[in-house]
């Protein structure tokens, strides 16, 4: 994919057909519809720029008229950049947690010195002359956010044996 990705950038686009499908389930009422994107093995080693070992690895794979179907390598590469998600991710849980903490209890000192319920705090520093020096916003949302991240992504590395469907 790491190939595909630089010859779509500097030279030109690999996608040499799509195909739809829709078909009628009867007992299911309803109708599923089917993409499917190829690359042409033919087209990929007329353009050059491609190493003969990739072109070797979807020699392989290529069904017999030398089209590829992306959907599996695509599936393959966004599965291998959520492993290095999850990794970094875990590389920086602990220092991500003592800042939504700070963030959290700032918040929360606030609210409790005030006796309100914000979620946002204002900070700001003055000089001498009463005049802001420096300010920021300090916002629950953001850990609430970053959390909802966590969540809804955690099985990023499952996209390889996925596929969409309303079923």
């Amino acid at each position: 994919m790491e190939a595909a990705r630089n010859f779509l950038q500097h030279r030109s686009l690999i996608i040499s057909s799509t195909f739809h499908q829709a078909k009628r389930i009867e007992e299911e009422d309803c109708i599923v519809h089917t993409g499917k994107v190829n690359l042409s093995l033919q087209k990929l080693r007329a353009e050059g720029g491609f190493k003969s070992t990739i072109l070797s690895e979807l020699e392989a794979i290529a069904d017999k008229k030398s089209n590829i179907d992306i959907r599996p390598l695509v599936r393959e590469y966004i599965s291998a950049l959520g492993e290095i998600h999850l990794e970094l991710r875990k590389m920086f849980e602990s220092d991500a947690s003592k800042y939504d903490r700070l963030i959290l209890n700032a918040i929360q000192q606030l609210n409790e010195i005030l006796g309100e319920d914000y979620d946002s705090v204002y900070v700001a520093t003055y000089n001498e002359n009463d005049r802001v020096i420096n300010s920021f916003v300090i916002l629950k949302d953001f850990v609430e956010c970053r959390q909802r991240i966590i969540k809804k992504t955690q099985h990023v590395t499952h996209y390889v044996t996925s596929y969409v469907s309303s079923k």
